[in-house]
C-alpha cells in the first residue's frame, strides 16, 4: 500500500513539473517576443513632367549644355548641331529629372543650403517644357553615411534626398554622347566623283569621268588623275581598288575633345592652314551618266589631318567644319598615303575621255586622217558619232577606230623628258573642248629594235614596245583604208 501510495506521488509531481516547463516556455516566448515595425515608405514625388520635357540643359563639372528636341523629335545640343547624338542618353535624363522622386525629406526649409552643399550645388538641371515652363532642381554635396546626395527644387519648400546612382544621369560631357561612327558623310564607291590625298610632299586628286563602254580600252577606264598633270590622265584600276577599299573603312574612331582650342590643334598638327594634310571626296547618288537633279542626294566630306598618336595606331583628325579633335584608324589612311600620283599613272598614256573632244586626226606615212565628233543626249546616256568628210562614219567603226588610237601603251616611263629627233613615223592629235591642253599630240620616233619612243606635245616621255607599237599601226591602217560609213535613215 505504501508502494502503491509512493508511486501515485511521483506521478504527480511529473506532471507538475511538465506544466511548470510549459508555463515557463509561454512566458519566455511572451517577454522575448518583438512585434515586426512597419516599414515607412518615406520617398516624395517632387513633379511628373517626363512626358512634357522637349529641353534638358545641365550645369556640371564639364560645362553647361543644352540638349533639345527638334521638329523630328530627335535630340540635338545646342552649338553643335550636325552632331549625331544617343537618343536612349539624353532621354534617360529627360525622364529621371522630369519624373523628379526624392527617398526622403529632411528639412522643412530651405534657409541652410550650404550644411547640404547646395550653395555652390555640384549639378544644375534645367528641365523645359513644351509650353516654355522651365523647372530646375540642384544637386549638392553626398551624405557620408547614407550615402544619398542632397537636392532641392525651384518653388518646392524643403531639402530631400535621392539615391547614390541618381547624379551619374547627368555626369556626362557633351563627347559623351555623340555617336561618332555618324560623324563622316559617306556612300558606296559606286558613287564617287572625286577623291583626293594630300599628306606632306604627297598628293593626288582622282575624278571619275563620264566614259562611255565604247571607248573604253580595258572596261574600266572611268577614274582619272587631274592634278600635277596639264590634263587628266587614266588610272591604273589595280591601284584604284585598292584606294577604294581603303576609303570603305574610314570612320572616326573617337573623339578626343568636342571644342579644342588652337594650341591643342597645333599640338596635334591640326592647327588651321598648318594640317599635315587632308583627305576629300564628294559623291552623286546616281548613275555616272545620269542626270543629276535636285532629287540627286550629293554630299561631300573634308577631312583634315594631323600626327600620328604615340602608338602609331591613329591618325588625330578634326572633319571639316567641326572644332573639335578626332582620332582615326591609321592602317587605311597610311593605305592611301601608300599611293603617289606617279604611282596612280595608267600606261596607256593616249587615253583622252571622248567627251573632251570635238575632233582628231591621225598621220602615218601618206595616210591623213581626220574625223570630228558630236555627241547626243540619249535616255540611256550619251552617245558618240565621229564625221569623215562631213558623212556620219558606221557607229561601230567609229568607235573601234577611236579606241584604238587610245590604246597606245608606254611599257617605259624615262626618268628625264628629251626633244624627239629623227623622223616622225606616226602623230594622233586630239582637239579638245577644254581650256587645259586644248591640243593633244601623241608622236612616235624610232628608238631601237625593240623600242620606240613617244612623245606627248613635243616632250619625249616614254618608250613603247615594238610589239604594241606595230600592231598599232596594223590597226589604223587597216581601219582607215576600209572606212565604213553609217547608212542612210
Amino acid at each position: 500500500m505504501k508502494k502503491k501510495k509512493g508511486l501515485i506521488i511521483l506521478i504527480v509531481c511529473l506532471v507538475a513539473l511538465v506544466g511548470v516547463y510549459f508555463v515557463a516556455t509561454y512566458i519566455s516566448d511572451k517577454i522575448n517576443y518583438i512585434e515586426p515595425a512597419t516599414t515607412v515608405d518615406k520617398s516624395v514625388n517632387i513633379w511628373n513632367i517626363s512626358t512634357k520635357v522637349s529641353a534638358v540643359r545641365v550645369i556640371n563639372s564639364y560645362g553647361d549644355n543644352t540638349y533639345y528636341m527638334d521638329e523630328e523629335g530627335k535630340w540635338k545640343v545646342e552649338g553643335n548641331e550636325v552632331a549625331t547624338l544617343s537618343q536612349s542618353m539624353v532621354q534617360r535624363m529627360a525622364i529621371y529629372g522630369g519624373n523628379l522622386t526624392a527617398t526622403e525629406k529632411v528639412d522643412d526649409t530651405c534657409d541652410n543650403l550650404a550644411k547640404y552643399g547646395l550653395d555652390k550645388p555640384q549639378y544644375t538641371i534645367i528641365l523645359r517644357q513644351n509650353d516654355g515652363t522651365e523647372s530646375v532642381f540642384y544637386i549638392g554635396m553626398q551624405n557620408q553615411v547614407t550615402e544619398d546626395f542632397y537636392i532641392y527644387a525651384d518653388g518646392v519648400d524643403g531639402i530631400y534626398t535621392v539615391g547614390s546612382t541618381f547624379p551619374g544621369y547627368f555626369n556626362f560631357d557633351v563627347e559623351e554622347f555623340f555617336l561618332v561612327e555618324d560623324i563622316l558623310v559617306t556612300t558606296d564607291t559606286s558613287y564617287l566623283r572625286e577623291l583626293s590625298m594630300e599628306y606632306e610632299d604627297n598628293s593626288w586628286h582622282l575624278v571619275r569621268m563620264h566614259y562611255g563602254s565604247d571607248y573604253d580600252v580595258s572596261g574600266t577606264r572611268a577614274w582619272y588623275l587631274v592634278d600635277l598633270f596639264e590634263h587628266e590622265v587614266a588610272v591604273d584600276t589595280s591601284k584604284l581598288e585598292d584606294i577604294q577599299n581603303a576609303y570603305l573603312e574610314l570612320g572616326i574612331y573617337s573623339c578626343i575633345t568636342f571644342s579644342a582650342t588652337d594650341d591643342e590643334l597645333a599640338k596635334v598638327g591640326l592647327r588651321p592652314g598648318d594640317c599635315k594634310g587632308s583627305i576629300y571626296y564628294y559623291f552623286e547618288e546616281a548613275s555616272v551618266s545620269e542626270e543629276i537633279t535636285e532629287k540627286t542626294v550629293v554630299g561631300s566630306q573634308k577631312i583634315w589631318l594631323g600626327n600620328k598618336t604615340e602608338d602609331g595606331a591613329y591618325y588625330y583628325v578634326r572633319p571639316d567644319g567641326r572644332e573639335g579633335i578626332y582620332t582615326m584608324e591609321a592602317t587605311y589612311i597610311d593605305q592611301l598615303r601608300s599611293n603617289t600620283a606617279e604611282n596612280l599613272l595608267q600606261k596607256y598614256i593616249s587615253v583622252i575621255n571622248i567627251s573632251t573632244v570635238d575632233s582628231y586626226s591621225v598621220e602615218i606615212g601618206d595616210i591623213h586622217f581626220e574625223a570630228k565628233v558630236e555627241s547626243i543626249a540619249t535616255d540611256t546616256g550619251v552617245e558618240y558619232y565621229h564625221y569623215h568628210n562631213d558623212k556620219k562614219l558606221e557607229k561601230k567603226f567609229g568607235s573601234n577606230l577611236y579606241t584604238s588610237l587610245i590604246g597606245v601603251y608606254a611599257e617605259k616611263a624615262l626618268l628625264k623628258t628629251e626633244e624627239p629627233s629623227g623622223e616622225e613615223l606616226l602623230k594622233i592629235t586630239f582637239y579638245r573642248n577644254t581650256d587645259i591642253m586644248p591640243v593633244y599630240e601623241v608622236s612616235f620616233y624610232a628608238y631601237s629594235i625593240n623600242y620606240y619612243k613617244v612623245a606627248v606635245n613635243g616632250e619625249v616621255s616614254y618608250l613603247a614596245n615594238s610589239r604594241d607599237y606595230k600592231a598599232l599601226v596594223e590597226s589604223i591602217s587597216s581601219s582607215v583604208e576600209n572606212i565604213t560609213y553609217a547608212t542612210e535613215e
